[in-house]
Formats: C-alpha cells, structure tokens, sequence
C-alpha cells in the first residue's frame, strides 16, 4: 500500500514537473516563433503583398523608431487603441523582414533623452494641457538606415488607412535618398514658356523683352519634391534615367516620340498619360462666333495596354454635375463637369482614397478592351446616371442636352490604373526604319501605367484661386485635382511594390443592417410628414376659399363648415403623429431584437457550442468504454 502511494506521489510529480519543462519551452518557442492568423474579412492586421515584396529585397538594415508618450496617452483611450495597432504593425514589419527591420519604443517624458532625440530627428510635440506648455505629447516614427533618416512627425488616425503606405515609403526612400526625375511631354506650356519665335522677333524689334509665362502651379509643386524636365515633342528617345513621366494632352504627338514612349514603358518606365476629346484650356476660333476646344489622343499606345479612350466622345453625368457660370450673371448645374466625390473615387486605391473632391471640367471615358488580359481599376468613376455624348452636341444648350439626357445605368471610368506585362505598339520595330534589332517587343516584368481622360484638370484656372498674403501671391485650391496628381506622381517614383500597396481598411466597421433599418423607417417617417403636410395645404386651401366667399362683415367669425374642418385637420393630425411614433417604435423594436439575436450569439452560442461538444465527447467515451 505504502509502495503504491509513493508511486503515485512520483508519477503526479513527474507529471508537473513534465507540464511546467512543457509550458516554459512553449513560451520560449512562443517568443522566438512568432506566428498569429489574421481571419478579418479585410486582412486588417496583415501585409500587403507589396510591402512583403519590399522587406524581402531590402539592401541595409533599417531601424524604426517610434517615439509615443505612453503616459499622456493612458488620458485618451481612443489613442491608446490606435497606439497599439500601430505597435502591432511595426512587430509586423520586422517578423516579415527576416531580420532587417530593427523596432525601438522610446517615451519621450519631459526634459528627458529621449524628447531631446525626437526634436532632433523633426517628431512633433503637440501640447496636451495648454496650460502646461513644456508637456509635450508625441506620437512620430523614424526610419534609420546607414546614417540618414526619415521622419513622420506625427502618425495622425486620420491616415491610419494609409499607415502601411507612408511607413513602407518611408523605409523606401531612407534608402534611396537621391531626388527623382519627373519628364514632362505636352503641347500646352505647362512648364512655362517663352512666346513663339514670330512673337519674340516682332519684341526685339520693338526693343522689348520677350514675356516669361510660368508654369503651372502642379508644376510649381512637383519641382519642389523633384527634378522637372520638359522633354520636347520632337524627341525621338526618352532617357533612363527619367523616373516617371507625364503625358499631357498629345496632340498630334509624333510617330517617332510614341515609339520613345512605348519602349521606355516596355524597359520598366513609369508612364502617366492625360488625353483629352474636349481640351478647355486649348480651343481655336471657327471664325462662326464661337470657338472650338481641342483633343487630344493615345489609342496607338493606350490599345496595346489595353484601353481606349474613345475620340469625339464626353461623359454627361446628371449625378455629378457642377455648379457653373453660363453668362449673363447666371449660374447652372452642367452635366459635362463632372464633380467627382464619395463613391465615384476608388477607396481601396492610395491615389484616389484621401482625395475628397475633384472637378473633371468635360472629361471622355475610357474602355477595356476585349482579349488583353492586363488589369485594369478605375480611379475615378462617374456615377450610373450618365451618358457619352459627341463633343460637339455636347456644346449644345444646357436644355437640349437635359432634354436628350439618356442614362446608361453603368459608372464610366475617368482614370484607370492598368497593370501588366505589356507589348508594345510597334511589333515591327521603329517607324520608317527596317533594322528592327535592339527593339523591345514584350516587358520582361510587369509594369503599371496610369490613363486620365481629361487634361483641364490641371489647369489653374479650374483648380485655383490666386490670392495675395502680405504682398506675396499665393494660390488657394477649391478641389483635390492636384492632390490626386501629386498622390500618383509620388507612387510612380517609389518602387514597383509601394504601387501594389492598398489603402487598408477601416477598424471602425458600420453597422449595415442597422444603418439599413434606419434608412427605411426615415423613409416611412418623411412619406408620413409630407402626407400631412398635403393634408394641411388641402385644408388651409378649403378653409381660405370658404373665407373669400363670406361677406365684409363675417370675415372674422367661423363658421359651422369652417369648424368641422378644422376639427378634422386636427384629428388626422393627431392620426398621423400617432403613426409616426409607431414608425418609430417598430424601428426601435427592430433594432432590439437584432441586438437582441447578436447578444446570444456572442454570449450564448459559444458557451452553448463547448457544452454541446463535451457532451458529444462523453458520450463517444461512454460508448467506447462499453464497446471494450
């Protein structure tokens, strides 16, 4: 007896010790074998394959800084939350980096090392008290690599749907450092010009100088982050070592410069094209009292990718029309400019998803074609009530084309991003040339190119508002065009994986099927006011025509007729109040009881599921026990 207790007694000890040598060697595994799944419908707490791509190729070593004042942040929960995702994103980051990617916490607290770090490396403090100015709350990131830095002064919630994608550039351009080469290809001065050659002779004539136009302010804005060459439309070779180019309006472009373009897109260049069917900001006069606008075409290129933007061709969209002067002190709705804004602007696309409002000032649509299979992803759409029109139709009265307005019911793509391993235009080598050696007919990789079906977008004229602040003239945007084409201009220049990056979704996710029973009893409450309200028009009308038809000396004494009347207004009032507090009701007892439904399925169903299971596992066991 004595021998089997010992027995048990080492048996149950060794067991311990078994379980204890087992739970420190899964926290250890645990620690070093970092693994977790992500089983959200949007992947919200994974990575981009665009960013895996970047960790996998780095050259150096990158050290993140983030410098978080842990202690202000226990004040606002909604911070601390936000702080933690943001935690959990850079532990991301350096699990899929394979090592190259180092995470460092600092807490900046007051008059410390580490606040005199975060000033220095440009983190910005914001203060939490106003009344407390040397308590500093931060909230920034840095990236470090082979002694240069790169800072985000403050990771604002605001763009937390486009976290990955400033920390992922970040990374990028502290290790590449030299500023990039933007070319530009137009037939409008964009860059800014001197006048024509006729001109500029008949003012050295005169003894006057020949007048400098500036460029246009998106111009003006890219110069600042880049390196800006005009490249002439009599070119027969783009360089290398241009890193993104902008084709604007290219009218009557050259056979010779397509090909440039074509061969350059085929070696890996980066290509943003805007054509044009009706080009406000270049018209010609028809000498019939009017003047005609411009277009502009790429189909010879833009069919090899894929696409077509259809010549002779504009969209109407009745949703979208934009307030516009029509002369004579008169503003109106027009259908051909198009305000682009919510849903019309792609929100999975890092171009288009911060971008509010933009205006298409008479824009063209653009197609797919059929039997290329390159992707193709509209970045900015009209909405379904719209229609193509020919340009010269579409120049019409505003009532004619109200009139023949004909929806299709289907969203027409404005700009569209298109990916894939491209061919080229030009199959048989360059134009006018029989030796086709050293031409490239098919990219070796994968490449991205972007297609806008408009190009007064970019004109000052319909972006912005010239002011002067103390002498100095400035300009003040009244839409998001040039934020669009700056947000493209930026991911063309970084590395082919930053343009695979989406914008992540939101954490806060809405509640669709209560936000739907809402939008239907608002429905039922508004049918039920306006009925009331036309029952008391009806009434008011039938009370008034009774009072015309009395005398001078019975104006102000109610009748028997005038009385019931009133008296059933006030009853059907009373009837229809009535029915809109039982509308109310029934949508608040909706709501209930799906609440009610969520409740039991986080609450219930789960311990209701683990009791099911230990019963179906007792009984398996019970029937085994016996069947042995």
């Amino acid at each position: 007896m004595k021998h089997l207790f010992t027995q048990r007694v080492l048996t149950s000890a060794i067991g311990i010790l078994a379980l204890a040598v087992i739970l420190v060697c899964a926290n250890w595994a645990a620690k070093r074998l970092y693994w977790r799944g992500d089983i959200t419908e949007d992947k919200l707490y994974s990575l981009s394959d665009g960013t895996k791509a970047l960790l996998r190729e780095l050259p150096e070593d990158v050290t993140l800084k983030l410098f978080y004042s842990q202690n202000l942040a226990e004040q606002d929960q909604f911070i601390k939350a936000y702080a933690e995702r943001v935690k959990d994103l850079l532990r991301e980051y350096a699990q899929n980096s394979r090592g190259a990617i180092t995470v460092e916490l600092y807490d900046p607290k007051p008059d410390s090392d580490e606040e005199e770090w975060a000033q220095k490396y440009g983190v910005a403090g914001n203060p939490i008290n106003p009344l407390v100015r040397d308590e500093m709350f931060y909230f920034g990131l840095v990236a470090e690599a082979v002694n240069r830095h790169k800072t985000i002064e403050i990771l604002a919630p605001q763009r937390e749907r486009f976290l990955e994608y400033d920390i992922s550039r970040m990374i990028y351009e502290v290790l590449h450092p030299d500023k990039k080469t933007i070319g530009i290809i137009s037939s409008l001065p964009v860059t800014g010009t001197k006048d024509d050659d006729q001109m500029m002779m008949m003012m050295q004539q005169r003894r006057r100088q020949p007048e400098q136009k500036p460029a246009w302010v998106f111009v003006q804005e890219l110069k600042k982050i880049y390196t800006v060459v005009a490249i002439p439309t009599n070119a027969t070779e783009i360089a290398p070592e241009i890193n993104a180019l902008l084709v604007i309006h290219p009218k009557e472009l050259p056979t010779s410069l397509q090909f440039a373009i074509d061969q350059y897109v085929l070696a890996g260049g980066k290509v943003m094209i805007f054509v044009d069917p009706s080009c406000n900001v270049d018209v010609a006069d028809t000498g019939m009292g009017f003047q005609m606008p411009g277009s502009s075409s790429l189909n010879t290129l833009l069919n090899a990718w894929g696409v077509e933007v259809p010549d002779g061709k504009v969209v109407l969209d009745m949703d979208g029309a934009t307030m516009v002067s029509i002369g004579k002190n008169q503003a109106a709705k027009v259908p051909t400019w198009i305000t682009i804004q919510g849903g019309m602007l792609n929100q999975d696309e890092v171009i288009a998803a911060q971008i509010e409002r933009m205006v298409i000032p008479v824009g063209g649509c653009i197609t797919r074609l059929r039997g290329i299979t390159n992707t193709f992803e509209a970045l900015l759409s009209s909405s379904t009530n719209a229609m193509e029109k020919d340009t010269f139709t579409a120049q019409m009265g505003l009532e004619q084309l109200c009139k023949d307005f004909k929806a299709t019911g289907v969203a027409m793509p404005l700009a569209v991003k298109v990916t894939g391993t491209f061919a080229s235009a030009f199959p048989a080598g360059k134009p006018g040339e029989t030796n086709a050696a050293g031409v490239l007919r098919v990219a070796a990789q994968p490449n991205t190119v972007l297609v806008v079906a408009d190009v007064d977008l970019l004109a000052d004229q319909f972006n912005f508002q010239e002011i002067n602040v103390f002498g100095t003239r400035m300009y003040q945007p009244f839409n998001n065009n040039i934020d669009f084409v700056q947000n493209a201009v930026d991911q063309l220049c970084g590395d082919a994986n930053l343009i695979a990056i989406r914008s992540r979704a939101k954490f806060q996710r809405p509640f669709v099927v209560v936000d739907a029973l809402e939008k239907q009893a608002q429905q039922r409450w508004m049918e039920e006011e306006q009925r009331l309200n036309e029952e008391l028009q009806t009434v008011r009308q039938q009370l008034s025509e009774l009072q015309s038809k009395k005398d001078e000396s019975q104006r102000f004494i109610i009748t028997d007729e005038q009385k019931t009347q009133i008296e059933r207004f006030r009853q059907r009032q009373i009837e229809v109040a009535k029915n809109l507090k039982q509308v109310r009701k029934n949508l608040n007892k909706d709501i209930d009881q799906l609440g009610a439904r969520v409740k039991f399925i986080n609450i219930a169903a789960v311990p209701l599921g683990v009791c099911l299971f230990g019963i179906g596992l007792a009984w398996y066991r019970h029937n085994k026990g016996r069947q042995s």
